[in-house]
């Protein structure tokens, strides 16, 4: 986050508009927990919230997402650029 200038130094946020998205809520709600609990880092407050792609993707279509976020990309006719992890 810092790289791209979302984040200083002090962990602060930065003034502006973004947000983190994720696809479900398990790497920010879990993983990210765990690994900065392990490595003795203070969770940055921009983490307290995030937008979880995946509810709104069930929400808006009134369908379960299956197949990960690459499949859902895929069926509404874009192109999923990048890598799942």
């Amino acid at each position: 986050l810092r790289s791209h200038g979302l984040l200083q130094q002090n962990n602060e946020s930065r003034n502006g508009r973004w947000a983190i998205c994720t696809w479900s809520d398990a790497d920010v709600g879990s993983q990210l927990v765990r690994e900065l609990r392990h490595k003795g880092i203070a969770m940055p407050a921009c983490f307290d919230h995030w937008i979880d792609l995946k509810v709104l993707y069930k929400r808006h279509y009134r369908t379960e997402p299956s197949g990960g976020l690459q499949r859902c990309v895929e069926r509404l006719g874009l192109t999923f650029q990048g890598r799942a992890h």
